[in-house]
């Protein structure tokens, strides 16, 4: 999800950890967050690759949400930044959003004021009040992932048409 980048086109990710040069198709955000609640809702996980070097990123606390600094009092439901397309692209390019962790996406759920989190295992150990597995804020997410690794199977026809993948 890089507007510097044609959508539904693969390019070469160009980050440090990338050194094999694979590419990786290229969509517009809310399709990047659509693919993956799709492939959770159709019983597949899905591989992240993500900051994590961020204040929001709070392991022991079992939370990642899009927050400038955590406040004493930060739960599920705490107010998160904004987030958009040229936000995220922004944070890539000046490298406040790199490629420093890869994790595993699990499942959703939802907060108790009605927040969407992705239920991700870390591979920490059993870090937190859930035992190495984060509730990472579907804002942080959209600001923060780098890439993903879905199963063919568990795209749309939709998208795959889109990304011209028989």
């Amino acid at each position: 999800s890089f507007t510097h980048q044609p959508y539904y086109q693969p390019f070469i990710l160009q980050v440090p950890d990338n050194f094999a040069n694979g590419f990786f198709y290229n969509l517009p955000l809310n399709e990047l967050m659509q693919a993956i609640k799709d492939a959770i809702s159709n019983g597949y996980t899905v591989s992240w690759d993500a900051d994590v070097s961020n204040r929001g990123f709070m392991s022991t606390a079992g939370l990642a949400l899009n927050i400038e600094a955590p406040a004493k009092d930060v739960n599920p439901d705490s107010q998160e930044l904004p987030y958009d397309a040229t936000i995220r692209q922004r944070l890539y390019e000046n490298l406040t959003t790199q490629d420093d962790h890869l994790m595993h996406i699990t499942g959703v759920e939802k907060s108790k004021g009605g927040k969407t989190f992705f239920v991700v295992k870390n591979s920490w150990g059993k870090t937190g009040p859930f035992e190495g597995y984060i509730n990472v804020s579907e804002a942080y997410l959209a600001i923060n992932t780098i890439s993903i690794v879905v199963p063919k199977a568990a795209l749309t026809k939709e998208l795959l048409a889109k990304l011209n993948i028989k």
